[in-house]
């Protein structure tokens, strides 16, 4: 009785004939091997799933900074965009593109993707307030230098931040 208690328990089909009894435990036992098999097909399935999605917002974000950098380079190089920007800052608008530039780089601490996105208000007194907002939430805040660097007029105002 015991063992068919114990066979039982552990939800096997109990049979008076032994022969039954352990094919019946080899089927239980290759249907849980089955089991497990198509467990781990599906984690497998499920972390790549779970790449290529990442994989997707990563390139997806890729696109949005080239966009973003293609704009900035443009706002940055032309005079009227920097006055404005000047203006807006409280500054006195200048006369030539290079002086607007080094007025805006050295008295205007703000984000790429907050100037970019006419949040001026995020803008700080300092560098250093600057450096610790974006340290804050780097992946949210910190501009891809690698991108940054392939546009000449954004690579200008790049500060270094860490």
């Amino acid at each position: 009785m015991e063992l068919k208690h114990a066979v039982v328990t552990r939800g096997i089909k109990y049979e008076d004939d032994l022969k039954a009894c352990i094919k019946n435990t080899e089927l239980h036992a290759v249907l849980r091997l089955w089991k497990v098999k198509t467990l781990t097909k599906f984690k497998e399935y499920l972390t790549e799933m779970y790449e290529k999605i990442k994989e997707a917002k990563q390139e997806e974000k890729h696109i949005e900074d080239e966009r973003v950098a293609t704009v900035m380079e443009h706002k940055l190089n032309d005079l009227n965009s920097l006055n404005d920007y000047l203006i807006i800052f409280g500054k006195e608008p200048q006369a030539s593109k290079t002086k607007a530039k080094k007025l805006l780089k050295s008295t205007v601490f703000i984000g790429i993707y907050d100037l970019e996105a006419e949040r001026y208000e995020m803008r700080h007194n300092t560098l250093n307030e600057l450096r610790k907002y974006i340290n804050t939430k780097k992946e949210e805040r910190k501009f891809p230098l690698k991108i940054a660097k392939t546009k000449p007029t954004l690579k200008m105002f790049l500060q270094y931040i860490r």
